[in-house]
């Protein structure tokens, strides 16, 4: 081999050399990027594993449930299951299908149309709303149904003499929010001496209390009409009057006037024949005063009378509210006719808020 054969073969073991080491390193820096990918990926991972601790440890466990001690469970009601009926009652003749008896009715003993579950019910409530059995009878029974109309149990007893002649049967109503019971009796109802029956009717219970249970969908076409079919000219009674305003510097003054003449009631505010307003635009204006007033042959005592600046009189005597446009000239006159002539107490207070009246 001569000297030039040496150095092509030199050459050729340089060049081999070099790519030999070329491809070393391509293999060393494969092995450094999969060595990077991995300590990558060991992070995430470690990453993901504490924020899965952190988010455990705040989200609340809830714990697993459990039945009530024995003691616990002992006081708790049974659902009371009956299928007694209330004998039922010829509404032509008002005789007792039973006992044959003419002119006698079933009296309101509570026995249930129908019995379902008990409604579930708090302890709280539990706690305020009597048993069915501690009810009085009133209480028992607030709704009654007669003809076409639906009555609501008036709010305290009538006297016996309120109650004219029978008028035929009705359906009393109760409901016991215990067992979810609907109680229907008969009972005979009374006109009521001298009110239209589309107000109001009486009913006379077996302990010998008399309620009037009135229509709160009753709506006059006028003033006129509501005050004859309630007879207010005789069973109005009209109680103190009350005003209250608020000064510049926001003290609160309240006036009870106590003893007035009730012919201002009848010459100020319910002396015209006005149509009732289907409205509640007095809603919207600052109250003027108020009267206190009574129904005792309804069974109502302190109830609401009172009028607006803008000239609306409103009353809330069969539990809705009836209103009539009078005019804001006639209610400030009766305002007017308070502060000058009739005596008041006065009390004063700080309070928020601003209302109508007198400057």
């Amino acid at each position: 081999m001569n000297g030039k054969d040496c150095l092509l073969a030199f050459a050729s073991l340089e060049k081999q050399a070099l790519a030999a080491e070329k491809d070393t390193g391509k293999i060393r820096q494969s092995f450094r990027q999969q060595k990077k990918r991995r300590v990558q990926l060991l992070c995430a991972v470690s990453g993901c594993l504490f924020l899965a601790v952190v988010f455990a440890g705040l989200i609340p466990r809830r714990p697993p449930a459990t039945l009530p001690p024995a003691a616990e469970t002992e006081n708790i009601r049974p659902s009371e299951s009956s299928t007694v009926r209330a004998p039922a009652v010829d509404p032509e003749t008002d005789v007792d299908p039973e006992t044959g008896v003419a002119g006698t009715l079933p009296t309101a003993t509570g026995t249930p149309a129908r019995n379902e579950e008990p409604a579930t019910q708090n302890t709280a409530e539990i706690a305020v709303i009597p048993h069915w059995e501690e009810k009085s009878m009133p209480e028992k029974y607030t709704g009654l149904e007669f003809g076409d109309t639906e009555y609501r149990v008036g709010r305290n007893a009538i006297a016996p003499d309120c109650l004219g002649e029978a008028s035929g049967t009705a359906i009393l109503i109760g409901f016991d929010v215990y067992t979810n019971a609907v109680y229907r009796v008969p009972t005979a109802v009374y006109a009521l001496k001298d009110i239209a029956p589309a107000c109001a009717v009486g009913v006379r219970f077996e302990t010998g209390e008399c309620r009037a249970y009135v229509n709160p969908s009753y709506r006059p076409a006028t003033l006129s009409q509501f005050i004859r079919d309630l007879n207010l000219k005789n069973e109005l009674r009209c109680g103190n009057a009350y005003m209250d305003y608020h000064d510049g510097d926001r003290t609160y003054h309240a006036l009870t006037f106590a003893d007035f003449d009730d012919a201002l009631v009848w010459d100020l505010l319910l002396n015209e024949d006005l149509p009732l307003q289907d409205t509640e635009e007095y809603q919207w204006s600052k109250q003027l005063f108020s009267v206190a007033v009574s129904v005792p042959a309804l069974g109502y005592t302190n109830q609401g009378l009172w009028a607006t600046e803008n000239g609306w009189v409103v009353t809330n005597l069969l539990e809705t509210a009836k209103a009539f446009y009078i005019g804001s000239a006639r209610t400030r006159a009766f305002a007017d006719a308070l502060l000058a002539g009739v005596p008041y107490t006065e009390t004063v207070g700080v309070q928020e808020g601003e209302t109508g009246i007198p400057e």
